[in-house]
């Protein structure tokens, strides 16, 4: 209570932080900055023929001190001024974990709206083949897939003066246990986002093609077409793969008692084998299609993305919508 929620997040960001953060006190004892302090130390020699040399300002380790100082300008405040500090955890499992939803999330919803411009395409090749079929109906739609990252996110209790609380860091600490249990989801978080954001890539460049060069060859523009078209099913990949890393992250802070689903076999094996699928998928996307398609269409009908469609009556999503 009497250091506060905004210190104590500050402080264990500086000296703790398992997700990128600075963590000085490892970096020190491991020797992180030896070199910096060599440069520093030598940097202060004189050479009595040239005068002093200049000294290299290394931007690493001067942002480093200045954070120290206001760290230790911030302990030594009043109580009363420390419980208005507006610092929040930056770097721990619970602030990065959302933060890569939310990047995974919003990849996704980058990646819609290139769908009206593909879409002017998708008549120019033949209908969905049949194993297509099982691939598109993994779609999730994005506002639910927001809702859903938004009731897992942890906020501040003392929302209107923005402050972080001592009851909020209580709450933190609990999801960041069980978070540290969640790497294989918090992975597959990280490697939607990348994927999805190599196909907006991949798909921008072969929109541009299409629309500025009418003298492609038939075989390249056939391809070009081909790889337009597989926005919808990359979307459904994408989105599901973004939704079984929720479930799972969900089923772990809920500390298993969620009986819809098993946390222990079936979200796990659907773990795994959205990243083995997604992989493969990416993969292969700009180069062999079928083989892609045939990676995606495997993992539809996986025993475990079977039961997990059941149990959390996934087929429902468009009665939701509508």
């Amino acid at each position: 209570e009497y250091l506060g929620g905004g210190r104590i997040a500050l402080l264990t960001d500086l000296f703790a932080s398992s997700c990128g953060g600075p963590n000085i006190r490892a970096a020190l004892a491991h020797g992180s900055w030896q070199s910096y302090i060599e440069d520093d130390l030598a940097s202060m020699d004189i050479d009595t023929s040239s005068g002093p040399k200049k000294k290299k300002k290394n931007m690493e380790v001067w942002n480093i001190v200045r954070i120290l100082l206001v760290a230790f300008k911030t302990v030594a405040t009043s109580e009363e001024e420390a419980s208005l500090l507006s610092y929040t955890p930056q770097f721990s499992f619970s602030a990065s974990t959302i933060r890569n939803m939310k990047k995974a999330l919003d990849s996704l919803e980058h990646l819609e709206t290139l769908e009206m411009a593909a879409s002017q395409y998708l008549s120019s090749v033949a209908s969905k083949q049949s194993s297509c079929q099982n691939i598109l109906a993994l779609r999730v739609p994005t506002p639910f897939l927001r809702d859903f990252i938004n009731r897992l996110a942890i906020t501040n209790t003392n929302s209107e003066q923005n402050t972080w609380t001592s009851c909020d860091v209580f709450a933190e600490y609990d999801f960041n246990v069980a978070l540290s249990n969640c790497a294989a989801a918090r992975a597959l978080l990280c490697e939607t986002d990348k994927f999805t954001k190599s196909y907006t890539k991949l798909l921008r460049e072969s929109l541009d093609e299409l629309e500025s060069d009418n003298t492609i060859v038939t075989r390249q523009y056939r391809r070009t077409i081909r790889l337009v078209n597989m926005i919808e099913e990359t979307l459904s990949l994408y989105s599901f793969s973004l939704y079984v890393a929720l479930l799972f992250i969900q089923a772990k802070v809920n500390d298993g008692t969620d009986e819809t689903v098993d946390v222990n076999d079936t979200l796990l094996q659907a773990v795994k084998r959205s990243r083995m699928c997604t992989s493969t998928f990416s993969t292969f996307l700009p180069t062999n299609l079928e083989r892609s398609i045939k990676a995606a269409n495997e993992f539809s009908r996986g025993k475990a993305i079977k039961i997990l469609i059941r149990n959390t009556g996934f087929f429902n999503f468009n009665e939701r919508d509508n």
